[in-house]
Order: structure tokens, then C-alpha cells, then sequence
């Protein structure tokens, strides 16, 4: 299966990737559910991307490279970077400040709390409700 974003027009580090069956074979919170952007943007200036990358999201909300396990992985110097995630039929988020990302791997997490991200209720929980009204005759 082949990354849908290209086709839309978006310019990727790694335009036309794609996985592989074995990869669409997890199942459980490892299933995969999409693909996603993955986006290194400047720390002095948010609104200049450096590297755009696909990869694949999985049931439990883990962001994974191409092949369905392993982390995202990008080629770029060590630096602070904001992160940013976008998804063609979602909003996306990015961090408030920019991330340390060395040579191991770094993991961000933006359920945390302590996982400032940009905007006003980037991440904000929603919560359904269901209402039963009683309908009179």
C-alpha cells in the first residue's frame, strides 16, 4: 500500500512510500489505522519545515516508520526541532517548544501534560455524550 499524500500534492522526504503486508498484518493496538505526517520544523521559526516525513499510526495512537515497528527516523542533524503531526482529515499538532532530537530516540508523548503543544486546545480530549429524549405524542 502506497502513501496517499503525494498524490495529493504534498512534498515528502520519502514521496511514494509504502508498506508492506506484513506490516498491515498487526493486529490489536499495534493494527495500523493510517498514515500520517510527520513533520521536523525550525526552532527558531515554526512556519519553516525541514523535513516531512510519512509514516504509519497504529490503534493505540504510536506514531511508526513505514514498516510498521520501528520508530520514525529522520536523516537530519541533531538539533531542537518543533514536531508537528498531520493527518489529511484531522487537525494537526505541533509542539510549543521545540524538542531535543539527538542520535538515540527520543519519544514524545502528547497525552502527557506535560506535552505543551501550539495553539489553544491542540489536544484537548473530547468527549461524547449521548442524550435519550422522550418524545411525546
Amino acid at each position: 500500500m502506497v502513501e496517499p499524500y503525494t498524490a495529493l500534492g504534498y512534498t515528502l522526504d520519502n514521496s511514494g512510500a509504502n508498506t508492506s503486508p506484513a506490516a498491515l498484518a498487526h493486529i490489536g493496538n499495534d493494527a495500523y489505522v493510517d498514515w500520517v505526517m510527520v513533520e521536523l520544523r525550525s526552532s527558531d521559526d515554526p512556519t519553516m519545515v525541514v523535513s516531512t516525513l510519512v509514516a504509519l499510526v497504529q490503534r493505540d495512537g504510536d506514531v511508526v516508520g513505514t514498516d510498521g515497528t520501528s520508530p520514525v527516523f529522520f536523516p537530519q542533524a541533531p538539533s531542537t526541532y518543533h514536531i508537528v503531526i498531520r493527518h489529511r482529515n484531522h487537525p494537526g499538532v505541533m509542539t510549543r517548544t521545540p524538542v531535543l532530537m539527538t542520535t538515540s530516540n527520543t519519544t514524545l508523548d502528547f497525552t502527557l501534560p506535560g506535552s505543551s503543544t501550539y495553539g489553544t486546545d491542540a489536544c484537548a480530549l473530547l468527549r461524547h455524550t449521548s442524550q435519550t429524549r422522550a418524545m411525546g405524542r
